[in-house]
């Protein structure tokens, strides 16, 4: 995520992309008392995030926020990953990777989460 918000910030193009998607993703998880947007890096056609929310409710939330991606009001993405990790005592960080271009919809890794 560090290579990618480096690129960022030098790319006009991807910082508008970033501050669109940071302001629907924000805007969806207001309903989500447990969660937060902690970081969000864009290129023209991809963006990796985390967000984060304290113990099992978070969990819970994250699973619901998930299932409003579907709705006519969230960011529009045309791939989508996401991965759980804990960290040390009640936090849980969830990171997303997604693509914003139509024409890129589908992800393909080597299996390590960003």
């Amino acid at each position: 995520m560090n290579s990618l918000e480096r690129e960022m910030l030098n790319d006009v193009d991807a910082l508008e992309v970033r501050d669109v998607y940071r302001e629907g993703i924000n805007q969806s998880l207001e309903t989500y008392d447990q969660l937060r947007l902690n970081g969000l890096a864009c290129g023209l056609s991809i963006c990796l995030g985390r967000i984060s929310g304290r113990g099992e409710e978070a969990r819970s939330q994250y699973q619901g926020w998930l299932k409003s991606l579907d709705g006519p009001y969230a960011p529009r993405t045309y791939a989508f990953m996401d991965a759980e990790y804990e960290t040390d005592g009640p936090i849980r960080e969830f990171r997303v990777v997604f693509s914003t271009d139509p024409g890129a919809n589908a992800l393909v890794t080597d299996g390590v989460m960003p």
